[in-house]
């Protein structure tokens, strides 16, 4: 999975360009993707803001921060709805973010998702989101080495998986 992202943000300065749009979506996917590891379930039909929401708040307290603050409509109010309806839920079913947006491969914040509520802009950076999320995967992978993940459920999502032949 790293290195398939990683190959593909590497055309980011060659004329063929990474491609910005498929990036996110892939990320916001994986991100929604890994939660499942955290439960023990291989699929959870209903669940999946739930299952993306947990994921990235592992992101970085940044990412935490979006997914319990509403910068949308009432700041400072507590939901968790915004960055997966807005973000998530627009790139996989309405192919873009829903609202003001622009997806670019390069940024120098420490966040992977910029909010402006003044503008009410999302500003999606491909290659700090995919920093925050490798943190998040090495860490959860950490975790399971040194118990303090559940690798049983890891270990019983493993399994429930078709063997590939």
């Amino acid at each position: 999975m790293f290195g398939d992202l990683e190959k593909t943000l590497s055309l980011v300065n060659t004329p063929a360009r990474a491609p910005n749009f498929l990036l996110a979506l892939a990320l916001c996917c994986y991100t929604e993707y890994w939660r499942q590891f955290l439960i023990g379930k291989k699929r959870l039909h209903g669940y999946s803001r739930k299952c993306f929401n947990e994921f990235f708040k592992r992101l970085g307290p940044r990412y935490k921060y979006l997914i319990i603050y509403n910068h949308n409509r009432h700041d400072c109010i507590k939901c968790d709805h915004n960055i997966y309806n807005e973000i998530r839920y627009g790139l996989v079913h309405t192919y873009m973010i829903d609202g003001n947006a622009k997806i670019v491969i390069e940024g120098n914040d420490d966040c992977g998702i910029l909010y402006d509520s003044t503008t009410k802009t999302y500003i999606f950076i491909v290659n700090k989101y995919f920093e925050g999320f490798k943190i998040a995967v090495n860490n959860f992978i950490y975790g399971l080495e040194s118990g303090n993940e559940d690798f049983s459920k890891f270990k019983d999502v493993i399994e429930s998986k078709p063997m590939l032949t």
